[in-house]
Formats: structure tokens, sequence, C-alpha cells
């Protein structure tokens, strides 16, 4: 047998370019919650709060108690909040089993002010109109040039899941930043993820969501870019989701040409044998179907496989032909539905017939 790559071996076999498996166990029971909470939106705000407020006390607290979940269903919540495990690096502390999702709940924005209130009861000072607005400025982030050094500085006091995390967050960590949500601004957060030694597609922390399949289901196009520049990978896996086919189910077509345009191969099939184009025909059903014709237009252009049958064993003109005519039946009342699915099927009969105008 003539020598190959495992990427050509599995590529032939699969479709799929295989990769090194990563043999490290993955955290499980609390300290699998745990790292999830710390990689929420909100839990990385309130780490990178808690990290950034306590450099400037010699003797600042330990333990930052949370006071919103302080109690639930009538049952005493005590020791859940911020706390400095013995490295020095800030975690969230307490039983996850109860707590995983009774902060996020009542905590609806990214905002660092937050922590102000909490941080003062914790340090013991009384909370006056004074002391919450010095606490507040010290929890300001200044302006943007300002952000990767002082990341950088409070590097060894957060997880590094959550500093990765961030990553995933996007644009709604410029809010948090309060700086305007530009190219530059994700270029600097993934330059400075990448400086502190952060694999760009979490590889080395298991069981940490790859930050370019979370900004694929929001449309995050700056931060995809960004990481996809900085060597990203564009078939990244997370159990059985891929950054490709959540932009085509979520009907985004720049995500999707931004992720494909960096893909060796497009025509690989996911979980349930279906290829990009087959997911994006299942959103014919769907009131929002304008979005399909210019994927599908893309994906053709890109040379996937219309041929390729879906999970009902249906090419693609198969599929939008059963569409028509379900809808032709259905909706009458709603004649925009047929008018995408009309103008989906002129675009795959122009790529079949080349001769035919779309």
């Amino acid at each position: 047998m003539k020598r190959q790559t495992v990427s050509e071996f599995s590529l032939a076999i699969t479709g799929e370019a295989g990769g090194p498996v990563n043999r490290t166990p993955s955290p499980s029971g609390d300290e699998w919650q745990r790292m999830n909470l710390e990689c929420t939106d909100i839990g990385v705000a309130l780490l990178f709060s808690v990290a950034k407020l306590s450099q400037y006390f010699h003797d600042f607290p330990d333990y930052i108690p949370l006071n919103t979940a302080s109690a639930k269903d009538g049952k005493f919540l005590a020791d859940y909040g911020l706390r400095r495990d013995t490295s020095g690096v800030w975690r969230m502390s307490g039983n996850m089993e109860d707590f995983l999702d009774a902060l996020i709940k009542k905590r609806i924005s990214m905002h660092p002010r937050w922590l102000v209130a909490d941080a003062l009861a914790a340090m013991g000072i009384r909370h006056t109109s004074e002391a919450h607005d010095k606490v507040a400025d010290l929890l300001t982030w200044g302006d943007q040039t300002f952000l990767p050094r002082m990341i950088t500085r409070m590097s060894g006091l957060v997880p590094r899941h959550t500093l990765y995390s961030a990553l995933s967050h996007g644009n709604k960590m410029a809010t948090y930043f309060e700086v305007p949500a530009t190219q530059d601004f994700a270029s600097k957060m993934v330059d400075t993820i990448d400086r502190l030694g952060i694999d760009v597609d979490g590889r080395s922390m298991p069981g940490v969501y790859p930050a370019l399949i979370r900004l694929a289901y929001d449309g995050d196009n700056r931060f995809i870019e960004e990481l996809l520049n900085w060597g990203a990978s564009p078939d990244i896996q997370y159990g059985d989701q891929r950054a490709d086919f959540i932009a085509a189910l979520n009907g985004n077509v720049t995500t999707l040409s931004l992720i494909c345009d960096a893909k060796s191969d497009v025509n690989g099939i996911d979980h349930i044998g279906e290829n990009l184009l087959n997911a994006v025909l299942h959103r014919l059903n769907g009131p929002d179907n304008s979005l399909v014709p210019p994927m599908v237009e893309y994906l053709l252009e890109k040379g996937v496989d219309p041929n390729h049958p879906d999970r009902y064993g249906q090419t693609a003109v198969e599929a939008v032909e059963q569409r028509a005519e379900l809808h032709r039946e259905m909706n009458k009342d709603k004649p925009w539905l047929l008018e995408a699915i009309e103008k989906t099927k002129a675009i795959i009969d122009a790529h079949l017939q080349p001769g035919l105008k779309a």
C-alpha cells in the first residue's frame, strides 16, 4: 500500500480530512460545568472584571460572593461566587449543579460594573455613591490600544479557557470593553490570544467550545475573518457541529463564504451524510427562504455536488421540485415563499444545463 497522510486517507474514505486526535481526557462533573460557566459571556465578563480589580489592592479578598445567587427555591446557596485558587487564578466557586444557570439568568448583559456592589461588600467597604464610582472607575478598560497590554498583564489571573472564550463572544467583548466593534478590535483580540500561546482552535483545552463554531452561530464575521487569517481551521469540529454547516443552516452567505473560501474541499458531508447544498435547501421550508438562492449560487460556483443525495435520498433538483409542489398547495397566500423556491430551482437548472439562463 502506497504511503499517504492521514488526511489523504480520510478524505478518500469519508470526504473529510482527518487529523490528530487530542487524547487529553475531557473534564467531567462539576469541573466541566464550572468551565462551561466560565466560558459563557457573563462568566468571561465577571472573571475579567474581578481579575482586573484585584490588581489594584495588596489585600484584595480571595472570595467575592455573588449576592444575586444567594438563594434558589428556598434553599440557601452559600459559597457561590468568584474565588482565587491556590495558583492565584480566579474561578467560579460553588455547587455547579445548582448554580450553572442561576447567575446567568439574573445578569442579562456583560456590563463590568455589575461587580461593584459585590466587590465592595467583600472588601468590607460601605456602599456609598462615592465608593461605587471609584470602584467603577477601576473597572473601566480605557482606549482600545490599551487592551492587549491589559489582557496580557492579567492573563495569569484568568483561566486559559476563559481568555480563549473571549474570542468566542466576538463583538460582545467590544461592548464589554466599551470600545467600537471594528475589524481592528477583532484583529487585536485574536493577536493577543495568539501571543499568549493559546491555540486559536482551542484544541489544547478539551471540552471548550471552538471560537469559530460559536462565532458562526452569531454570524460575527469580523472575528471569523480574523480567526481564519490567524490560522484557525475552517474544518474545526465540536461533536457533530461544524462551522460551515452552521453558517449554511443559519442562512448567512457572508459567513458561509468566509469559511468555505478557507477550505480546501467544500464537498465534505455532515454526520447525517448531507453536503452543504443539501443542508441549505432545508431552509426553503422556512419563512426567510429568500436567504437560500444566494447561498445555493455560491455553493454551486464553489463546486459543491448538486447530485449528492440528502437524508431522504433526493438530489438538489428533486428536493427543490418537491418543495415547490408542496408550497403551491399549502401556501397559496404566501407567494414570496414560492418565489424563493422557483429562483433556487432556476439557479440549479442553470448550473446543470449551462446553456440555460437563470
